[in-house]
C-alpha cells in the first residue's frame, strides 16, 4: 500500500531528510514506514522549502503524538478537499502541488 506523504528536512542531529521524514511520520501518525521514493521538487511554504517523500507502512502502528488530532486514510479527492482546509494560501498551493507530483510519481511505479 502506498499513501503516506510526509515532508522531511534536516533535524538537530543533522540526520538525512529521509530519516527525519520517517521519524516524523512515526511520531505524528504512529506508522512505521519505508521511503519508496522522493517526490520530485521542493515546495515553498511561508517559512521554508519543503521536500516530500512517498512512504509505505511496514510495521506495527503505534500511538501518535499530541500534535496530531486525527489519522485516517483518504482517497485522492478527499485529500485535495482536506488540503483546501489549509489556512495559508501558500500552504494550500504547496500541498496541492506536492500531492499532484506524488500522483504522477505513483503512475510510474
Amino acid at each position: 500500500m502506498f499513501g503516506l506523504l510526509l515532508k522531511g528536512g534536516r533535524d538537530q542531529q543533522d540526520q538525512s531528510p529521509e530519516y527525519t521524514a520517517l521519524r516524523e511520520v512515526r511520531e505524528e501518525t504512529g506508522y512505521v514506514c519505508e521511503v519508496i521514493a522522493p517526490i520530485p521538487g521542493a515546495y515553498e511554504s511561508d517559512t521554508c522549502f519543503t521536500k516530500y517523500y512517498l512512504l509505505r507502512p511496514t510495521g506495527e502502528v503505534h500511538k501518535f503524538d499530541h500534535e496530531t488530532q486525527e489519522v485516517r486514510w483518504v482517497n485522492t479527492a478527499e485529500a485535495f478537499e482536506l488540503i483546501n482546509l489549509t489556512i495559508t494560501e501558500k500552504g494550500r498551493f504547496r500541498d496541492t502541488n506536492a500531492l499532484k507530483s506524488a500522483i504522477e510519481l505513483l503512475q510510474t511505479l
